[in-house]
This record gives structure tokens, sequence and C-alpha cells, in this order.
């Protein structure tokens, strides 16, 4: 009834914004999907569902993300789901560790690969004013087209894969029977702090200022690396082969210098 008026549909919503908690007692899967979908569209809210059965997988596909558990009613919940936990005791390391791990990395990602792209890409706008506009590259094509794709490649799948700033256990040596026997023990303490990382972490890791922060070193970083290697070169050295550098040996300086410096900033990006 309530779902099949306006009038009341926006009144169960009103009523249940100003709730901690609401219960809704035998209800049918379709019900279930209502209610979560209901506040998914009027709350500027990430919406989370957890199931266990068949009967809860409408719900899991209508929340933004959804939770199967292993249960004994069968494998329908953890199929539909986009992650999976044996129990509920896992499900706050999955928010606040694993769900704050995740967050950062990506953050951190997309940041860096803002960052590199305007080291890379501003040399060539410099270049064009001492080359009186001739559309002369400043790179060579092959630099262009595995610039991405292999020279800058480790440091974003080691920040997108192993960036951890916080962890919730602990190694530690117990005698027994006269040995050091290694454990991980859980601390306790950390964890109940793990809400108040979690709520810092989706604040900070990725806003405005942390964008326009990366777009401005990455900027820096491109002058620097172009005027310092432009006034190096200026003047004509000959090796000891007796050759003088040119514009491809200038041209491969400022690219070394480009992913030497990259590589150095990946790990002072991180916070």
């Amino acid at each position: 009834m309530i779902f099949e008026d306006p009038e009341l549909k926006l009144d169960f919503f009103n009523i249940s914004r100003g709730c901690e908690s609401v219960v809704c007692c035998r209800v049918n899967p379709k019900q279930k999907a209502d209610v979560v979908r209901l506040i998914k569209n009027n709350l500027d809210k990430i919406t989370l569902a957890i199931g266990d059965g068949a009967n809860d997988v409408n719900m899991i596909q209508a929340a933004h993300i959804g939770i199967g558990l292993y249960g004994q009613e069968g494998m329908r919940a953890v199929q539909a789901a986009d992650f999976a936990i044996p129990e509920f005791k896992a499900l706050w390391r999955l928010l606040f560790v694993h769900g704050r791990w995740c967050y950062i990395r990506i953050a951190e990602m997309v940041l860096y690969f803002f960052y590199k792209n305007m080291v890379f890409t501003l040399p060539l706008f410099y270049f064009s004013f001492i080359s009186a506009f001739s559309g002369q590259t400043l790179y060579d094509s092959w630099y262009i087209s595995l610039y991405n794709t292999i020279f800058t490649l480790l440091p974003v799948v080691v920040k997108a894969c192993f960036e951890q700033d916080v962890y919730y256990k602990k190694i530690v040596y117990e005698t027994q029977e006269k040995k050091k026997v290694l454990k991980v023990v859980e601390l306790t303490n950390v964890r109940r702090s793990y809400p108040l990382l979690y709520a810092g972490g989706v604040s900070k890791a990725f806003s405005l200022s942390e964008f326009f922060r990366s777009v401005y070193v990455g900027a820096f970083h491109s002058v620097l690396i172009f005027i310092l290697t432009y006034f190096s070169l200026d003047r004509t050295i000959i090796n000891m082969d007796g050759a003088t550098n040119d514009f491809w040996y200038f041209s491969i300086t400022v690219f070394t210098s480009i992913i030497l410096v990259n590589t150095l900033s990946s790990l002072s990006l991180s916070k």
C-alpha cells in the first residue's frame, strides 16, 4: 500500500530518514529492493545491501554495493553480489580496511595519472616557443606510444596493488616450549578507530584541492625539467667520439629526466 501511493511513499521516506534504524518485517524480495531503491534515489548517499539467500538478490542488485554471505541457503546471494564474505563479523574489515585501501589506491592512481601526463605533455608546449612554432615534435613517436604503457607502468601497478596506509594486524613472537613461534594478532585498539580513518580517507584522498595539487606539481616539474635541460645543453658539447649534441640529444635527455622524476614523485604524491 505504501509504495503504490506516491504520498505515502514520500511520508515513509521522510520518517525513515529521521530514524537511526528501520526494521521491515515479513517483506518479499521485491519490497526489499523497493526500500533500498527509495533511499538510493532520494538521498545523496552510497547504499549497501547484504544478504545470504535467494530472497535477498533483488535487494543486493538494487544497492550501490551488494554483499553476499556464504550461508545455508545456497550461493545465489554470493553470485549476485559485488563482494562475498564468510560471516557478518568480516563486514567491518571489508568496509574499514579493504574499502579504505581500495579508495585510496584508486584516488592516488588517478591523481598520479594527471600528474605524469602534465609532466609529459607540457614540454611539447614549451618547445614550440623555441622551435618557431614549426610543428616539430619534441619526442620520438616511440616515446609517445610507450610512455603510459611501459615507461610509467610500474609505479601505477605498485600503487594500485600494494598501497596500505594502515594495517589491523601485528606480527609477534611468542615463546612456546622454549621455541619462538611466529603469530599474527589483531590490534583491537586500532579496530575501534577505523570508522574515523575511513571517513578521513573518503573526504581527503580525492578532492578538488588534491586534483589541483597534482596538476600544479606536474606543471612545476615540467618547467624545471625543460628549463634546466635547455640551458644545460645550450652550448655545444663534444663527446669522446667527437659527436656534438643535437636536437635528439636534447629530446632524450628531457624524456629520461621525465621518467626519473615520475618514478620518484610517485612515492611523494602518496599521503
